[in-house]
């Protein structure tokens, strides 16, 4: 009976034990609890966080650093910061500005932003370059429109080099072999972007012509003189007083009965009675440095385009390529300066870096900040500014704080409107804290 008792007062007093440490686990550890709940809440949100938040590097929460906003080896841009200094006090009507890019600049939102601040600020000198995207079935400008009449119009963009229609002035090419018309329209409310000059880069040599009219074929007007040379494929307009909208007419030429195809490389919409500044934009979806290397015409046409400053913003495709390999971007890069600076020799050149990227939706892409590196050493060893937004919005793995900021793509590769305009006035602000400061060191 002893026996008994003495068993039930061990089961007893284990039972009170376990008891006791249980209680005390807990008051000592309260966490354990919270985390296992907090461990919960967190599966449920990873239903509406992006797939590369599982690989992103830890980065700062800010959007970007206002202290890295400087444009390195700005001396390189003392011609282009005379000429302004010559526009503010009446010595110079325009400067022209030529922005060359991918599709970071085909939508113009960033480019837009640029023109809209050094417009506000300087005088607005005219809309400049432009291709007839919607024509093209491709994504334009807001502010300009074009419709083309019922062709067979085929498009090639200069991202396919393979394809056997040459590439000029704008990366893009339309061919028709069929008499044909694009519309042009300016927004009434752009009326600063009204022109009175037009000029078209187009086959010229070959018996082909080019007219321009207003809309509903009133008035013709007739080219100015004789084209530049056959190299160039340009035809002059002048239009008179500025005008919102023109008809451009191509019609090819005639071999045998048979209507060969002609070519449409670009536009330009000048209007030379303003003051101000031209902020040009060529952009094309894709593009890289080797693609307008290999643009038959793209460099002999730049050369007829005033420029005082070509912003050259490239390599986010270099960096997504499959095949990218760092001496094959050095190359390109080499190559296309050397071609740039044989036909512009007095401009001033500023490259800007590519913004951070994933590769493939789903990881960090580190072959951006090679190229980061590439375009600053090759800016600085050959007299060009250099502006590291790659650095500025965060570095590695930065384009998903942009993203969560409601200002990037889903795709981890562009931005929405609101991420080029932020993108585009931190690009103004650094060009005109080293504007203001160049003229300081005058005085």
């Amino acid at each position: 009976m002893n026996k008994y008792i003495f068993c039930l007062f061990l089961l007893l007093t284990s039972v009170c034990f376990a008891a006791t440490t249980s209680a005390s686990t807990q008051t000592k550890n309260p966490a354990k609890k919270k985390v296992a709940v907090h461990s919960k809440t967190t599966a449920k949100k990873k239903a509406v966080v992006h797939p590369a938040a599982k690989t992103a590097p830890v980065v700062s929460q800010a959007l970007y650093d206002e202290q890295l906003n400087t444009i390195e080896n700005d001396f390189a841009l003392r011609h282009f910061y005379a000429q302004l200094k010559k526009l503010e006090s009446g010595e110079v009507k325009q400067v022209s500005i030529v922005h060359i890019g991918d599709s970071h600049v085909q939508a113009d939102f960033f480019t837009g932003t640029l023109r809209d601040s050094f417009q506000a600020r300087f005088g607005n000198a005219g809309r400049g370059l432009y291709f007839p995207y919607r024509t093209a079935g491709t994504n334009g400008p807001d502010g300009i429109k074009d419709k083309g009449s019922e062709a067979s119009w085929k498009m090639k963009r200069c991202a396919f080099p393979m394809q056997p229609m040459p590439i000029g002035l704008m990366g893009i090419t339309l061919e028709v072999a069929q008499n044909a018309s694009i519309d042009i329209y300016i927004r009434a409310e752009d009326s600063a972007n009204y022109f009175n000059e037009l000029r078209v880069f187009a086959d010229n040599n070959g018996g082909e012509s080019i007219t321009a009219s207003t809309i509903d074929g009133a008035v013709l007007f007739a080219a100015e003189g004789a084209p530049f040379h056959n190299k160039s494929q340009l035809t002059e307009f002048e239009l008179g007083k500025p005008l919102s909208a023109i008809k451009l007419g191509l019609h090819p030429s005639s071999i045998d009965d048979t209507i060969t195809q002609m070519h449409l490389y670009g536009l330009q919409l000048n209007r030379t009675d303003a003051v101000g500044v031209q902020y040009n934009m060529i952009g094309v979806n894709g593009a890289k440095f080797s693609d307008y290397n290999a643009s038959r015409y793209f460099f002999s046409q730049i050369s007829k385009v005033p420029a005082d400053l070509f912003v050259i913003s490239l390599g986010t495709n270099e960096a997504l390529s499959l095949t990218y390999a760092a001496d094959s971007m050095y190359m390109a890069l080499d190559q296309f300066y050397t071609r740039l600076r044989q036909v512009q020799p007095e401009a001033s050149i500023l490259f800007t870096a590519p913004p951070d990227t994933y590769y493939q939706h789903l990881n960090p892409n580190p072959h951006t900040a090679e190229i980061v590196d590439i375009e600053r050493r090759y800016s600085i060893a050959h007299d060009c500014a250099f502006w590291d937004f790659y650095m500025i919005m965060g570095g590695l793995g930065s384009v998903t704080n942009w993203y969560k900021q409601g200002l990037g793509n889903k795709d981890l590769v562009h931005f929405l409107r609101a991420g080029y305009q932020k993108q585009g006035q931190l690009l103004y602000r650094a060009l005109m804290k080293a504007y203001l400061e160049s003229l300081n060191e005058k005085k």
